[in-house]
């Protein structure tokens, strides 16, 4: 944890613009110079003496609990091991529970856990009567058994022979904590399986009770499309040091954009540009979701290709996360030219993502970074940096119970900066990953940190979370970036003449291929992007072993502000 006094500085983006002299660019919403760039906050909080504890959780529309098998957990509504403690307000997948492979790989105590839920008509045996595999993905072979250990499956749970029943996670995972007592150490890490939200202001599912949109003059945070014609920001065609920086964004996924360089949609992305394509993680996802389709009910990821554009394809609403990997993209790109953002596709348009889909992409960045830190590895394969703009609010915080916990520990242990959004809904309610930046490091650094947004004038952003979570607010409210140029919503134009000659302009088409947005998501991308800055100039980039990683994260962080 962060313990230095709070201070208030800026740092700089490099940012080139065409002409010459002094001006106001709004590619960052900040004052730009002709040497330098452009002006962003980052800052270490105060101290904060608002204590967390908020139990409330905003209400999800029952389309989207359905569109995913899911349903919200209501503490007062739902039943208890003996002893157990009074959960938190959640969503999980009501058919889906993640066991770590050294339980499903434990040949006494699968078999335990089958005859508990069967005494409630529920059952983990497939179809075929085996009980589900403990094989992982074969990228993730290169770690040590004891790691592979720790890698949750999600397992189907089905109505039993003894049925009729009704499956829910929750109550079998009750029914597995009343009924089987394991010495296997991973046994309480057997868990529901949350669905996780994207961090873009106005991508949460529902707002109520905690309704943080300006009612009276409409939203200053609103995403819309925006006119720029400044150059793109200067890369240098070889490392500073030998290497590129990478920072992974695990996020919505690929499109097309003329700063990325590719044409189309799947038409692939030219070699020597700034974005590159983490398709081990997009083809295992893709696995691991063909596996469980039809299954449960659920909306799947099959590629690394944001789609679709819609949330309603009838309607033609853009989805509430269409664009989001996109914009943050830019952002990084912006701040740390030299460095490359490492893509995967973990969350859909319509801002959801399924806490198993997010696991797996980070155990393969561990396996990768693993494997590269090995002698003889390849360090251009090393990720340096991964960017989490999107997290939940789960039933309990504890220590034991956290597979987010778990992998985070792990890449943190290896010298990854892991960078997470507080949240968008003006709570002090716990939100993970970011909130696991309370929690103290087996070893010197911080976990994870957890970032606020501000607004332009340095004031903090109406809608960011609060409490001791945020050990980082950077300038999150208002950004320019890069958007989706394709991308074309219904609501059309307000007002426009017969003759189409004269219009107003329309809010939600985004051929200029620039949008401005705002959310802790993209204060995310500013700290993400000041973190590559400052590791690509580190003259160390190369030496890459844990603990030479771990130093440079820590310093990193020191000098963020």
């Amino acid at each position: 944890m962060l313990t230095m006094s709070s201070c208030r500085v800026c740092y700089l983006l490099v940012t080139q613009l065409p002409g010459s002299g002094n001006g106001y660019s709004p590619l960052n919403d900040v004052w730009v110079t002709d040497q330098k760039g452009a002006v962003m906050t980052i800052r270490f909080p105060e101290a904060s003496n608002i204590a967390t504890g908020q139990a409330e959780l905003p209400e999800w529309p029952q389309w989207l609990l359905d569109r995913y098998g899911a349903r919200m957990l209501h503490p007062n509504e739902v039943v208890r091991a003996p002893g157990a403690p009074v959960p938190r307000s959640t969503v999980y997948r009501t058919a889906i529970l993640l066991f770590p492979r050294g339980v499903l790989a434990d040949g006494v105590l699968v078999p335990q856990i089958e005859q508990a839920l069967s005494e409630i008509g529920l059952t983990i045996r497939l179809p075929n009567g085996e009980f589900p595999s403990s094989a992982l993905h074969p990228a993730l072979a290169g770690l040590d058994d004891n790691v592979m250990a720790d890698v949750p499956i999600p397992v189907v749970i089905r109505v039993g022979a003894a049925g009729p029943a009704v499956v829910d996670a929750w109550a079998a995972l009750q029914q597995i904590r009343a009924r089987v007592s394991s010495p296997n150490t991973r046994f309480e890490r057997i868990s529901l399986e949350h669905l996780l939200v994207g961090t873009n202001y106005g991508g949460v599912p529902t707002w109520s009770p905690h309704d943080v949109r300006p009612s009276s003059f409409g939203s200053p945070y609103r995403l819309m499309p925006v006119a720029f014609r400044g150059t793109g920001p200067v890369r240098q065609p070889t490392p500073p040091n030998g290497r590129r920086v990478v920072a992974a964004v695990l996020d919505t996924g690929l499109v097309r954009h003329p700063l990325f360089g590719n044409a189309a949609p799947g038409s692939g992305l030219p070699s020597g540009g700034f974005v590159r394509e983490f398709t081990t993680s997009a083809n295992a996802i893709a696995q691991q979701n063909k596996y469980l389709n039809g299954l449960t009910p659920t909306n799947i990821l099959l590629n690394i290709w944001e789609a679709p554009v819609y949330g309603d394809v009838l309607t033609e609403e853009i989805g509430r996360a269409t664009g989001h990997c996109c914009f943050i993209s830019g952002l990084i790109h912006q701040g740390a030219p030299d460095a490359d953002v490492l893509v995967t596709r973990v969350m859909q348009t319509d801002n959801i993502c399924r806490e198993a889909d997010l696991l797996l992409a980070l155990w393969l960045i561990v396996a990768r970074v693993t494997a590269a830190q090995k002698p003889g590895g390849n360090i251009s394969e090393i990720v340096d940096i991964v960017s989490l703009s999107l997290g939940g609010y789960v039933e309990s915080t504890s220590t034991k119970a956290s597979n987010l916990r778990t992998v985070i520990m792990d890449l943190t242990g290896r010298g990854v900066l892991v960078v997470a959004a507080a949240g968008n809904d003006a709570t002090t309610r716990e939100f993970y990953p970011a909130a696991l930046a309370t929690e103290p490091n087996p070893w010197p650094g911080q976990r994870v940190l957890g970032v606020g947004a501000l607004n332009p004038d340095d004031t903090t952003a109406w809608f960011s979370n609060a409490g001791p979570n945020i050990t980082i607010e950077a300038t999150g409210a208002c950004m320019i970036s890069t958007f989706p140029p394709d991308v074309k919503g219904s609501h059309g134009t307000g007002r426009r003449t017969e003759s189409g000659g004269r219009q107003t302009a329309d809010p939600d088409k985004f051929s200029g291929a620039w949008a401005m947005g705002s959310g802790t998501s993209y204060a995310v991308a500013h700290v993400v992007a000041r973190a590559a800055d400052l590791l690509s100039k580190d003259p160390t980039i190369t030496t890459v072993d844990a603990a030479s990683m771990r130093t440079r994260a820590i310093n990193v962080v020191q000098q963020l502000p």
